[in-house]
């Protein structure tokens, strides 16, 4: 009786976990809509970061050397104040960011107002990671925040890392877009592999990097450091 009370706690929790994986995957569809909320891309995640997919990432992470670091001192962003980014030089990292947040009508903290990350785990500081230097990586990598850019940019990931995410992102675009509007496969191909293309011959993994040290800096500066592909 006991073996046959273990075996239907496995199954209830593949089930729970497969429910949270569809929950995951239908939270994504909205990525691809007109009135796109952000808040359903960290819903994405956080479902599906809830089992396996979330251990791997971790895993992934810690294996490389700098972005270990940063797991264990634990770096956050430090407080970001807007009018100081604003003041920098035209085309510094940190004023191109300033500028896109007030562009959006953001507040410099508004990932963490609209989807906080509770506990102090590897798995929730990943997701605080991920979340409050997302809009570094559009700089960076000069990818666009339109549902194109946003999965050409978890392509890019992919290349340097295949964070379970990104390929769920990534096969969530093209499999959406093939029912949608399969008249922009083509480009959202050509977008995919070329950002691939990019992230594999971009040895620096941007979820390593510490992006407050380069506010002062040109964004090609940036980009030349930290050996973005063309």
């Amino acid at each position: 009786m006991q073996r046959a009370s273990n075996t239907a706690g496995v199954f209830v929790m593949i089930d729970t976990q497969l429910e949270q994986q569809l929950q995951g995957f239908s939270a994504l569809q909205s990525l691809f809509e007109a009135d796109f909320d952000v808040r359903r891309l960290f819903t994405a995640e956080d479902a599906l970061e809830a089992g396996e997919y979330g251990r791997l990432t971790v895993e992934a992470l810690r294996n490389d050397p700098a972005a270990g670091q940063l797991f264990e001192e634990r770096w956050v962003l430090p407080e970001l104040n807007l009018s100081s980014l604003l003041q920098l030089p035209e085309g510094s990292f940190g004023r191109v960011y300033a500028e896109m947040l007030v562009g959006n009508g953001f507040d410099p903290d508004y990932v963490i107002q609209i989807a906080p990350v509770e506990g102090d785990d590897d798995l929730s500081y990943f997701k605080r990671l991920w979340r409050t230097t997302h809009d570094f990586h559009h700089i960076a990598t000069g990818l666009g925040t339109d549902p194109r850019g946003e999965v050409a940019l978890q392509a890019f990931l992919m290349g340097q890392l295949p964070i379970p995410f990104s390929v769920v992102v990534v096969s969530m675009g093209l499999l959406r877009t093939s029912v949608a509007q399969p008249d922009r496969i083509p480009a959202l191909v050509d977008a995919i592999s070329d950002a691939f293309r990019r992230g594999r011959h971009s040895p620096q993994l941007l979820l390593a990097q510490r992006w407050d040290h380069f506010w002062a800096l040109p964004v090609a500066e940036v980009r030349q450091q930290l050996q973005i592909a063309d």
